[in-house]
């Protein structure tokens, strides 16, 4: 009976590990890039679509600075457009340097986390990314994703 018991605690504790070292590191910050802004500068402009609409969501051309995607399972959010002075705005250009950041401010934490490994990251796995588009008397914030991340450079 004891041995049971015993086999029996030592197979919880198995699963309660694995269980636990299956969890992924969750150590995201929030970016919000503004949509206007951004398409405003684009020397391409009679050219690129800035937004289209795809089978999965609506694709956001940043002039060739960025491809998000909006997925349709996702949701929208609407805010009045005094909020807009609280959105703090990242520029397209400045997201390489929150990488390099990102990744010194966890370096530690995730080597520890991985037991000594260093882990694979792109900007999904970093960031919450938020596209602002303004209209005349709303904002509207698209929770998006970046396009082409594990592709090879």
């Amino acid at each position: 009976m004891k041995k049971r018991i015993v086999l029996l605690a030592v197979f919880l504790s198995l699963i309660l590990a694995c269980e636990a070292y299956g969890q992924g590191y969750e150590n995201k910050a929030d970016i919000y890039l503004d949509f206007n802004e951004e398409i405003q500068k684009c020397p391409y402009e009679s050219i690129v679509t800035f937004k289209d609409p795809k089978e999965e969501g609506i694709q956001f051309n940043l002039c060739g600075k960025a491809l998000l995607m909006f997925l349709y399972e996702a949701r929208v959010d609407t805010l009045s457009i005094e909020n807009l002075k609280k959105v703090p705005f990242v520029k397209t250009t400045d997201v390489k340097n929150l990488v390099a950041m990102w990744r010194k401010d966890n370096h530690q934490s995730l080597m520890d986390y991985y037991d000594g490994v260093y882990p694979y990251f792109n900007k999904n796995m970093m960031f919450n990314t938020f596209l602002v588009e303004t209209e005349e008397d709303k904002i509207i914030i698209y929770p998006v994703v970046w396009r082409y991340e594990n592709a090879i450079d």
